[in-house]
């Protein structure tokens, strides 16, 4: 932001040089979620079980691409992102709902 100015809510700041550290404003770009995913597939950063075998949809049948793909954990597992969002939502349900009961 020092650099280059105020950043949308929608974008992330991504590394040219693949050090999530690094601050160089000259290896740092704006890039939106999916390009992030795309570009970690193509400098292999995705887990390596995703790329031996790579799922087209999740266990509910919803398509494993695009805006649809999250990363997460140490193991940049690939998951699919409506599930996430639907385990994560009744996750609060259930923290509400003890926190409501106490």
């Amino acid at each position: 932001m020092l650099a280059h100015g105020a950043i949308s809510s929608d974008l992330w700041v991504l590394h040219h040089c693949d050090n999530p550290p690094c601050v160089n404003p000259d290896h740092l770009y704006l890039g939106t979620v999916v390009e992030n995913v795309r570009d970690a597939m193509e400098r292999g950063r995705i887990s390596n079980q995703y790329l031996k075998n790579p799922r087209t949809r999740c266990g509910k049948g919803h398509l494993l691409a695009g805006d649809n793909i999250r990363i997460v954990g140490r193991d940049r597992k690939v998951v699919c992102r409506i599930c996430d969002n639907e385990r994560s939502r009744e996750r609060q349900r259930t923290i509400r709902a003890r926190r409501a009961a106490a």
